[in-house]
Formats: C-alpha cells, sequence, structure tokens
C-alpha cells in the first residue's frame, strides 16, 4: 500500500480504480419512512445511518459477486468527515 501526503494509505497499489457517486432521488423517501417505523426513535441521524447500511450493504453484495476483495474497496460517505476520507459535495 502507498502512503497518501495526508497520512491514509491507497489501497490501489497502482491497480485499475473505480468510482461511483450514488445520490438519490424522492424515491428514498417511502423505503426510509418504512424504515423509520422499525426504530425506537432515539436513533441520531436516521437518514445517514440508513444510507451506510444499504451502501455498505450493496459494495459487499458486488464484492461478493464479482472477483473484487472487500479489503480492496474504499466507501466514504458526503456527511462524515475523516480525516483523509472527505468526500467534495456541492448540495
Amino acid at each position: 500500500m502507498q502512503q497518501n501526503g495526508d497520512g491514509s494509505e491507497d489501497k490501489a497499489d497502482g491497480e485499475s480504480a473505480f468510482a461511483l457517486v450514488i445520490g438519490n432521488s424522492k424515491a428514498l423517501w417511502r423505503p426510509f419512512q418504512l424504515h423509520l417505523k422499525g426504530l425506537d426513535g432515539q436513533q441520531q441521524d436516521p437518514l445517514n445511518n440508513y444510507t451506510e447500511e444499504h451502501v455498505n450493504a450493496a459494495v459487499q453484495a458486488a464484492c461478493a459477486a464479482t472477483s473484487v476483495t472487500l479489503d480492496k474497496t474504499q466507501v466514504y460517505f458526503a456527511h462524515l468527515s475523516t480525516r483523509g476520507k472527505i468526500v467534495a459535495i456541492q448540495v
């Protein structure tokens, strides 16, 4: 693995890379509302948690269906601001 200037590690090691930006539409709201009914109401940031859960599950499913191993993936979310994992998104 290569070290980036900010101290994070580059998992690509010169291999091919693929990036995917996921947005949402009004189609998100009905499944999200159904999801909320199953929560106790005490969850902080339920939409962010819902998004992370479903995106991570999709990445795991994609890896299981291909030759890509999960340890070669990097998933970043615009709502998180972890150093070395910041995604600039304009709303």
